[in-house]
């Protein structure tokens, strides 16, 4: 007699196989004419959810740009074959989904004359009320040239960005999160809430068109985490600065707000010169396991608080400690600069008020004693209150899985071994 709690299983598992397939069998392939905007605007707008638009192999301009506002994937035929130019300033791809579903953009070239501003390849329209998040976009293999901040994530966004090529960009990679929601979550580390960046190349070479600005440029409530990725500049006739996290630089202390908690770790930087290759001004940073290569003089890691010495925003400046979004709970290990340890260095007198070694940050990884910060209300926006004992915050501290889970293949497998027991 076939036992009963069996059976059920056996034919709940057959109608999962089932609607499995029957929703493989419903998502289309659509099949653009051309690379023209005109013909992959009509394939985005006939799919349906769930579909792969296709672009053929063709080098083309686009002067307008198209909007992705269901699950969608958009690849073309190999970043070297599907080349999109754009002359002007717009917005070639955005990513504006109504709500949390599957959206992909691969093997594509997106390609701008200038680094003027707006020359956005990809913008990611996240919610910025806080409603939900944008956690199953992934931009991958393809590659982009010139442009300003090609890659423009805003709101409330994770997901990844993997295998990309990203070529003379002024601000490659773009973050403008979702401001005083970001605090109002949760501050964790190693955790999928972030927007992942990595395995990708950034190159900046010695026929820029001009000085760039950062590769990776953090604003308003960005959660990131940026590993093993190389940023190669070792051409590159200027400054090499590639990092900002932004600090709180708003006097109603409710919009332009700092970051709550960043994680970037091994990463390959190589340039000639650097008067600071990472420049870190406000929240937690968890950063180690990177390895820079100069050539000439450099200076690595920059921690400041503005709101001790920037006088354009700050009137008057904070003169004790703490101050909004500052640098807490910060830890930077195994760093090395052309093969020696380097450590955080504080970018001006004032910072020493706020940023202090052992209370502020650490140069070890979290431990199991040490001490810990933090905020006396509202995350962020209170005092900051120091407690000596006790674990270092985040403590035990293990990155999250890698590669990024969405980089695995979206297949749907019917389960195994599933027998009738009698």
């Amino acid at each position: 007699m076939v036992n009963g709690k069996k059976l059920i299983f056996y034919f709940l598992a057959v109608c999962f196989v089932y609607c499995a397939s029957a929703t493989a069998i419903q998502a289309a392939t659509i099949h653009a004419n051309s690379a023209s905007y005109a013909d992959v605007s009509a394939a985005v707008f006939s799919a349906s959810a769930g579909d792969t638009v296709m672009i053929p192999t063709g080098n083309v301009t686009w002067s307008s740009g198209i909007t992705i506002n269901k699950a969608l994937t958009l690849q073309g035929s190999g970043y070297d074959s599907t080349i999109i130019n754009c002359t002007g300033t717009t917005t070639l791809v955005n990513i504006a989904p109504s709500s949390d579903v599957p959206v992909r953009v691969r093997e594509i070239q997106f390609k701008f004359s200038s680094n003027a501003p707006g020359g956005h390849a990809i913008y990611i329209s996240g919610k910025r009320n806080g409603t939900f998040p944008l956690t199953k976009v992934r931009i991958d293999h393809n590659k982009f040239e010139k442009g300003s901040r090609s890659v423009f994530a805003t709101g409330w966004v994770e997901g990844v960005i993997d295998n990309n090529e990203f070529l003379n960009c002024n601000i490659a990679i773009g973050i403008q999160g979702d401001g005083p929601y970001a605090w109002s979550r949760p501050i964790e580390a190693g955790t999928a809430k972030a927007l992942f960046i990595e395995d990708n190349t950034f190159i900046q070479n010695d026929n820029p068109g001009r000085e760039l600005n950062e590769v990776f440029y953090h604003q308003e409530g960005a959660r990131t985490v940026i590993r093993y990725n190389t940023i190669d500049a070792s051409t590159y006739p200027y400054q090499f600065a590639p990092f900002d996290t932004h600090g709180n630089q708003d006097l109603l202390k409710n919009g332009f707000r700092g970051q709550p908690i960043i994680e970037v770790h091994n990463n390959t930087w190589i340039g000639t010169k650097s008067y600071r290759i990472l420049y870190i001004r406000g929240g937690s940073n968890i950063i180690y396991n990177n390895t820079f290569t100069m050539t000439g003089s450099a200076s690595c890691i920059a921690l400041t608080e503005e709101e001790g010495w920037q006088t354009a925003f700050f009137s008057p400046l904070r003169s004790a400690w703490s101050a909004w979004d500052q640098v807490n709970n910060s830890f930077f290990w195994n760093n090395k600069l052309n093969g020696n340890t380097v450590n955080p260095f504080l970018s001006h007198t004032s910072d020493d008020t706020f940023i202090q070694l052992n209370r502020d940050y650490f140069d070890h990884a979290p431990e199991s004693s040490g001490g810990y910060e933090s905020w006396s209300g509202d995350a962020g926006s209170s005092a900051l209150i120091w407690n000596a004992s006790g674990a270092n915050a985040y403590y035990p501290y293990a990155p999250y899985t890698y590669p990024h889970p969405l980089r695995a293949e979206n297949t749907i497998r019917p389960p195994t071994n599933v027998k009738i027991v009698k």
